[in-house]
């Protein structure tokens, strides 16, 4: 399992996304809107892990802090043997 954040500057930083026009990526973050710093839990495939990523979303999207989503992240990869620490 990876574990990444959302942050839209990222995004906005490589200009374009295959398959997608600017304007239809302006349209899936709205459509899709993930606040800043939210985890995003990834499989070996690259796909988001569920049920994770939405409980995170839910959480993040409830305004709990970024910290204590972070520390539920590390917490969620050290439970899997995922984190580097573990």
């Amino acid at each position: 399992m990876l574990l990444f954040f959302a942050d839209r500057r990222k995004v906005w930083k490589v200009e374009s996304v295959a398959g997608l026009d600017p304007g239809q990526l302006t349209l899936l973050f709205e459509r899709y809107r993930v606040p800043a710093r939210t985890p995003v839990l990834l499989d070996d495939a690259m796909r988001p892990v569920e049920p994770l990523c939405s409980w995170f979303r839910r959480l993040a999207m409830d305004r709990l802090d970024p910290k204590t989503m972070k520390g539920y992240a590390h917490t969620v990869l050290i439970q899997a043997g995922s984190h580097p620490d573990a």
